[in-house]
């Protein structure tokens, strides 16, 4: 007995030497908002809008997604704090880079818009949730939009931050009248962009203020470890 727990004890201080490896941040844009999106028209409408990362090494594990509301420019401060909001993980299953097939929900956060119009990205943490290939970070949010004609906002403003200094031609989005969408069928209740639609493709290219957290797998050195001592359990 006291040589397997001799055994568990050299895996638990083994892994707190290993050294911390550096999480890895999922991210197209630069920080800075130059313009805001909503839904519609007409209004108010939902607004879906995702972007696609390929999963990198080290970054396995996704433990938080991150969400820039609005815009920080003058004139266009009209996200609205508040407002309900849904963040979703999802999986690309058919690896394709395109939502509109293949798109299974991971995780989902409920939660209000906060720091809209500041260039703040907002933390949502979800349970450590294993990516692979290529996946999506979205968010959702109801009763948005501008009417131009009108100079009408809807209740709950242009929600999603929108970095225009270049583009990977992976952001996506899709509207639908308020309260539409499903986020488990997102091109098939799209009633208003009948799609879900490459904003690049559509004309105008940059890239939605959306990120994720991902970090490494647990250390296949404590796996061995952890093997180890129950090989030695068994033996005994």
């Amino acid at each position: 007995m006291k040589s397997i727990l001799g055994t568990l004890a050299m895996c638990f201080a083994l892994g707190a030497a290993l050294p911390a490896q550096a999480a890895v941040l999922y991210s197209t844009d630069d920080g800075v908002g130059e313009l805001p999106g909503g839904g519609g028209p007409p209004i108010p409408a939902d607004i879906w809008w995702a972007q696609s990362f390929d999963t990198a090494a080290g970054g396995t594990v996704i433990t938080d997604l991150q969400v820039a509301f609005g815009s920080a420019l003058a004139g266009q401060r009209v996200g609205v704090n508040g407002a309900p909001v849904q963040v979703f993980l999802y999986d690309d299953s058919d690896n394709d880079g395109d939502p509109n097939t293949g798109l299974v929900r991971l995780q989902t956060v409920s939660s209000t818009v906060q720091s809209a119009n500041t260039n703040t990205f907002v933390n949502f943490a979800i349970p450590p949730t294993a990516v692979s290939g290529k996946f999506f970070v979205a968010a959702l949010v109801s009763d948005t939009g501008f009417d131009a004609s009108t100079g009408t906002l809807a209740p709950n403003g242009m929600p999603a931050g929108f970095d225009q200094s270049s583009s990977a031609g992976t952001s996506w989005v899709a509207d639908s009248s308020s309260g539409n969408i499903d986020p488990d069928n997102v091109p098939g209740t799209a009633n208003l962009s009948g799609s879900i639609i490459n904003l690049a493709t559509f004309g105008l290219p940059g890239n939605l203020m959306l990120r994720a957290v991902g970090v490494p797998e647990p250390s296949t050195i404590l796996l061995l470890l952890a093997g180890a001592s129950v090989l030695g359990l068994r033996r005994r």
